[in-house]
């Protein structure tokens, strides 16, 4: 896997089985030839319209600062990591998390 998609898979979530009719209404819901009707809540040019507007946001550079040294302590070969991510982190957090 690639180092970009290892931050996406750092915890090993345990979900026990589905109670019996639980998993009788999963499995009858996802084998039935119906399909839901999809409504569109945005059309692609109110999405663009959106995202335009949340990049018009001013963010300070100490807020920036601190997301990034935040996303950064996770990394284990950072030195101002906390010793327990040195200790139990294989890959700490891209990029991505520090974008507001």
């Amino acid at each position: 896997m690639p180092e970009a998609q290892l931050d996406r898979f750092l915890l090993n979530v345990v979900i026990d089985y589905l109670p019996t009719a639980d998993e009788e209404r999963m499995v009858r819901q996802t084998t039935v030839p119906d399909e839901p009707a999809i409504q569109p809540i945005f059309t692609g040019e109110e999405i663009r319209s959106i995202q335009h507007l949340v990049r018009q946001v001013p963010v300070s550079d100490n807020v920036i600062a601190y997301a990034v040294r935040l996303v950064s302590a996770t990394r284990p070969a950072n030195p101002a990591a906390p010793d327990i991510v040195r200790s139990k982190v294989k890959w700490g957090a891209g990029s991505r998390p520090a974008r507001p």
